[in-house]
């Protein structure tokens, strides 16, 4: 996320912080706090020079990604 810059670190703090909620509910293993971020960070087409808008929304549709993911597990 560091390397590419732009909207990757929006991404990868966005991930982790909805894997580390799931996992401290019971929902996943630590384990698959690795997968749900690095499936996100492998799935999101970054933008270069970002708006705040372009982070708030990257942010929001990041989470709903991840929960989605997790719904599709079970």
């Amino acid at each position: 996320a560091l390397e590419q810059g732009g909207t990757y670190p929006c991404v990868l703090n966005a991930s982790n912080e909805i894997a580390v909620n799931l996992f401290l509910k019971n929902k996943i293993t630590f384990l698959d706090i690795e997968n749900i971020v690095k499936l996100s960070l492998h799935n999101h087409k970054g933008i270069v020079n970002p708006t705040y808008e372009d982070y708030v929304q990257v942010d929001k549709q990041t989470r709903l990604n991840c929960l989605n993911m997790f719904k599709e597990e079970k």
